[in-house]
């Protein structure tokens, strides 16, 4: 005990000691410098740390900067104290990135997720009944059978739906630069809120998420094509496509589209199947070849490629997630 109560009154130069140095800027930063040999060396008072200074700095300067330093190489010191404590609050209770917050935690529950999502299905239809309109609008493209194929399942989120888009998500969540939790984010075809209450719950604020569909029954999406998007050039930051791309008439067009709303150095989130054909895949968006067939399409557009995975979910049927930054 008396060790440590010894301890506590010696003075040194340890890192906080010269970052308290360098940011009171009393002390020039070339004289700062020239205490490197000091650092971390204990000093039992004062006057011994002051017969050390000469040799490395100078007569004149070690009498005019002797106060400055003794007082930065004083163990015990309110900014000191402070930062220890800060420390100690870091090491215990740092928040994490990537961990939702308590209410999103119990939010992400699949019964109440579930059952906030068909709520807010009903609380709308019931809304848009009582104004004398349909529950569900819509605006169909060239793609019928596509369109058809989804409009009918329009409340649908089922364990393979979730499972796909929520894995993207997170995929997109670990990406530090640039930090995404601001980020202006489009989500595009997401057939219900659950993508976008999913986005919100994984930390991405609602007023920085506009989503978009060929039919709607919530506020939260907006009419709108794909590949006719009327939002101006530069909008977003992310563009989130999950499930949807493969489904265009005009999937040029579409490229076209997603690269003119997303802004310099912005990130595309990029899930889809591919392998299995059929009346809901119109000519030209097969993309056989996976991940491969999607980058060709942004070719001398792709500055970093973050992410990609492609497997057989089953005989025949591939999934594949890539998640790139934009050249423009």
């Amino acid at each position: 005990m008396s060790n440590v109560f010894k301890r506590a009154f010696v003075l040194k130069l340890n890192a906080g000691a010269f970052e308290d140095l360098a940011h009171d800027g009393i002390v020039p930063a070339d004289v700062t410098r020239a205490l490197l040999p000091l650092r971390d060396r204990d000093f039992a008072s004062p006057q011994e740390l002051t017969a050390a200074l000469p040799p490395l700095i100078g007569e004149e300067p070690a009498r005019r900067y002797a106060a400055p330093i003794t007082r930065a190489a004083r163990v015990l010191r309110p900014r000191r104290l402070l930062r220890y404590l800060g420390s100690f609050w870091a090491m215990w209770f740092a928040p994490s990135r990537l961990l939702p917050g308590y209410g999103s935690y119990l939010m992400l529950r699949p019964l109440v997720f579930g059952t906030r999502l068909r709520l807010r299905w009903w609380w709308f239809a019931l809304s848009h009944r009582l104004h004398g309109s349909g529950a569900v609008s819509q605006e169909r493209n060239a793609n019928l059978a596509g369109f058809e194929h989804n409009r009918k399942q329009v409340l649908s989120f089922l364990q393979g739906h979730r499972n796909r888009t929520e894995s993207l998500m997170n995929i997109l969540r670990t990406i530090q630069t640039p930090d995404l939790r601001g980020a202006k984010l489009l989500c595009v075809g997401p057939r219900n809120e659950a993508e976008v209450l999913l986005l919100q719950a994984y930390g991405f604020p609602a007023r920085n998420i506009e989503a978009i569909d060929l039919f709607t029954y919530s506020p939260r999406i907006k009419l709108m094509d794909m590949n006719a998007l009327s939002y101006v050039d530069n909008s977003f930051d992310v563009y989130y496509s999950s499930a949807v791309i493969r489904y265009s008439p005009d999937i040029r067009k579409t490229v076209s589209e997603s690269i003119r709303v997303t802004r310099p150095g912005g990130i595309m989130a990029y899930g889809f199947t591919f392998g299995m054909l059929g009346d809901l895949i119109p000519t030209g968006a097969e993309m056989r070849n996976g991940i491969a067939d999607l980058l060709a399409l942004y070719a001398g557009h792709v500055e970093h490629v973050y992410w990609q995975e492609e497997f057989e979910a089953n005989p025949g049927d591939f999934r594949a997630t890539v998640i790139f930054r934009l050249r423009k």
